[in-house]
């Protein structure tokens, strides 16, 4: 397979993009502050701009979705694993921190 050739030790071709993302701005943005930041699984808003606020049904959405309407009736799941979650709202607020954060102390 050709696209194990052109990934190597990365799992996939999303993490690979992403350390190619990563190493471009570390590389070439040695003159601004620069900060990145990894969410893990975004969910819906808690609360901003209303409780519940999604916009689009992929990733876990979609499938608690189709959970939810009876389409999937039957999962694997492993109790011992906690999901690492954050909601849309919280990361939103979290990059405004960042970026200030980044631009004022560095």
């Amino acid at each position: 397979m050709i696209t194990k050739s052109y990934i190597g030790k990365f799992p996939n071709t999303y993490t690979f993009t992403k350390n190619l993302a990563e190493n471009i701005i570390k590389e070439e943005c040695t003159s601004l502050p620069t900060a990145i930041l990894r969410p893990s699984i975004v969910t819906p808003a808690i609360s901003e701009p209303v409780d519940g606020w999604i916009d689009s049904l992929n990733g876990l959405s979609g499938g608690v979705l189709l959970a939810g309407v009876g389409v999937v009736r039957t999962g694997r799941v492993r109790l011992d694993i906690i999901a690492d979650l954050i909601p849309v709202d919280i990361f939103a607020n979290i990059c405004i921190v960042a970026t200030y954060a980044t631009a004022v102390h560095l």
